[in-house]
């Protein structure tokens, strides 16, 4: 109710003698009688109106309820391995809520799963960059999908060092420790799982 009647005042603003009388003295008025300003003013508001629309549309705030409703949507998608389905609601929680750093983790967790490695890559690295320095506030899950995604890289000592960063976090995780123990050098690479990591609800 409120924008329309700002839409108003501006429409009626545009029709008013001040605007006319700059208007016809401008380049783009010039050569126009004021029947034809009276004319093309009309359609200007129109523009105007529509743009102002337009900029009330694009301003959409944060809701972080439903991004976490979202968020969790996607990890029961993840847990019956329907990836993209997961992927999808994890992309939506982020666009709705930017401050939602696990729906961005989900995001690298899921495009793992489907074995697209540079835009896991990708995710992964901004939830690494976006997890706080207090050691104690510290997200293990972002060093345990990043050490699963490089344990078959070319750089298998980066997967050492990231499971490392978990276990500095929480050193009761037994998937950390097994991988961990497989890293030696007569293993060769490590056994391989059927899913990444686990995706983390709100």
């Amino acid at each position: 109710m409120r924008a329309a009647l700002e839409w108003k005042h501006v429409y009626a603003a545009l029709k008013g003698p001040p605007f006319w009388d700059a208007f016809a003295t401008s380049r783009l008025g010039a050569g126009l009688d004021q029947r034809s300003l009276r004319t093309a003013i009309p359609s200007l508001a129109l523009v105007s109106t529509l743009l102002l629309f337009t900029a009330a549309v694009s301003e959409k705030k944060p809701d972080p309820t439903e991004a976490a409703r979202l968020n969790n949507l996607g990890c029961a998608y993840m847990n019956q391995q329907l990836f993209e389905k997961g992927l999808k609601y994890f992309e939506d929680a982020a666009a709705l809520d930017p401050n939602l750093k696990v729906a961005r983790l989900n995001q690298g967790i899921a495009l793992l799963s489907l074995a697209r490695v540079d835009a896991a890559k990708q995710a992964l690295d901004e939830a690494a960059r976006a997890d706080p320095t207090d050691p104690h506030k510290k997200d293990p899950h972002v060093w345990y999908a990043l050490g699963m995604l490089e344990k078959n890289s070319s750089d298998p000592q980066a997967a050492v060092e990231d499971f490392r960063r978990v276990i500095e976090i929480d050193d009761s995780d037994a998937d950390t420790w097994y991988f961990l123990a497989q890293f030696i050098p007569s293993s060769g690479s490590f056994r391989r799982r059927s899913t990444p990591s686990s995706t983390r609800s709100s």
